[in-house]
């Protein structure tokens, strides 16, 4: 979810109404209490949604990404029920990215793969490594559109490989929308990774193969660190 959105989440009281208030405290990654709060269930009610306000789901400057983790408590008849849900809050990518544009280059809808499944964080990561991107942030120049196109790239190839599986078996089983026919899946890598190296051309000029990066672009997987 977006940094400074409410949170929302749905408790279901599936075997009892509770006795009284539910309690919820939430934290950060490495355990420190961020907010508490309580609500109490309407009279009859078979479930309550606990929200999180946006306020709390603020990242510090720097960080595109951190895990927020809810837990609750109540009780039925005395006993004690508890549950816990941990959710990831993200930043916005300094670059003209979006998933539309990384699903673009696939040749995919929605359908086939959803908003939350393109990781253009890490695929920003990523090219960062590849190159020193921060001059080029937050600028709507024709080399910030070039790098953005090397990090929606980078997105794409990173679920290259299981979205073969995938389209293949939505097509067997005529759960997709229509048929694509033979996609050359190497072609299409390939003209992702060209298009990362004309990325990292723009940003590493003294090192560039001419034909689109040379020796100096090698796909890594996307790193899982939190830190910007």
């Amino acid at each position: 979810m977006r940094a400074g959105l409410d949170f929302s989440q749905l408790v279901t009281f599936d075997d009892g109404a509770p006795d009284g208030d539910i309690s919820w405290a939430l934290y950060r990654l490495d355990g420190t209490e961020v907010a508490t709060g309580a609500i109490t269930p309407e009279d009859g009610a078979v479930s309550a949604v606990l929200v999180v306000a946006g306020t709390y789901n603020q990242l510090s400057t720097g960080t595109l990404r951190n895990v927020r983790e809810l837990a609750w408590t109540y009780t039925v008849g005395g006993d004690i029920r508890s549950g816990r849900v941990e959710y990831t809050v993200e930043g916005r990518v300094p670059f003209p990215v979006s998933p539309r544009g990384a699903r673009e280059k696939l040749g995919v809808g929605p359908q086939d793969l959803p908003d939350d499944e393109v990781d253009l964080i890490g695929a920003y990561w990523e090219m960062g490594s590849l190159g020193p991107v921060t001059a080029y942030e937050n600028l709507e120049t024709a080399e910030a559109h070039l790098i953005a196109d090397g990090i929606e790239a980078l997105a794409a190839l990173a679920v290259l490989d299981t979205l073969q599986i995938r389209i293949a078996k939505m097509e067997s089983s005529g759960t997709n929308e229509y048929q694509r026919g033979s996609i050359d899946w190497d072609k299409l890598r390939a003209k992702l990774q060209a298009q990362v190296a004309r990325a990292t051309d723009l940003l590493n000029p003294t090192e560039a193969g001419g034909a689109g990066g040379g020796p100096l672009f090698v796909l890594a997987t996307i790193s899982d660190d939190f830190s910007g």
